[in-house]
């Protein structure tokens, strides 16, 4: 009956520090065990608590998450700059994080290791999002309700992202309209089209093709 006794305590004294984060002393916190660490971080995920001053204090224990969801909360660029410490992260969702202003999205160039990225409702420039090509690894985008990213950007995006497999975007981005005078090579890539494999330029279009259909099924 001791592990059962020792589970609820040690839950106690989570909920029990989450639960007065005001008053609450940061250093101490981090000077718990990075298991107990790692139970107060999900708690704060979970109740939508995550905000600068808790990164920064948690974060020499969270080096090794490989995932981080805080969407909605109040962190801001600076957030972003601790979080490039994280080696293994392999997922962030900072959708609707509205405190992160749109120049500090260029922190996420430096995020190379990402498979899965939800920026949905953020308030990323059409500039800052051409930094997202540096994402080499990215599996899932997300970027619905990032109303300032354009048509022409979108694709430079998508044909720097080979493994990319799963994009939520709103209609916008994929505007037939724009579509055929805007299919430049030149324009989306930083090489000429003779520096392109035809093979890779072929796939990537495709896809392209792929969700431009799926946006004429929509109007």
């Amino acid at each position: 009956d001791m592990e059962p006794a020792a589970s609820n305590l040690k839950l106690l004294c989570i909920n029990t520090i989450v639960g007065s984060l005001q008053t609450v002393q940061r250093e101490a916190v981090s000077m718990l065990p990075e298991e107990v660490v790692h139970s107060i971080w999900s708690c704060i995920e979970q109740r939508n608590l995550a905000c600068d001053d808790w990164i920064a204090t948690l974060l020499p224990s969270l080096s090794t998450l490989q995932q981080i969801s805080v969407p909605h909360s109040s962190i801001t660029g600076q957030s972003l700059r601790l979080l490039k410490s994280c080696q293994y992260l392999t997922s962030l969702d900072i959708s609707f994080c509205l405190r992160i202003n749109p120049e500090d999205f260029n922190e996420l160039q430096d995020f190379t290791d990402l498979m899965h990225l939800n920026i949905s409702g953020c308030n990323i420039g059409d500039e800052e999002a051409r930094g997202l090509r540096e994402l080499k690894k990215l599996r899932s985008l997300n970027i619905k309700g990032c109303d300032a990213i354009l048509y022409e950007t979108t694709i430079f995006i998508i044909k720097a992202l080979d493994d990319l497999q799963t994009f939520e975007h709103d209609p916008h981005h994929m505007d037939s309209n724009v579509y055929p005078a805007s299919r430049s090579y030149h324009y989306l890539d930083d090489s000429s089209d003779s520096d392109v494999e035809e093979e890779n330029l072929n796939k990537k279009m495709a896809f392209w093709d792929n969700y431009r259909r799926q946006h004429d099924s929509w109007r």
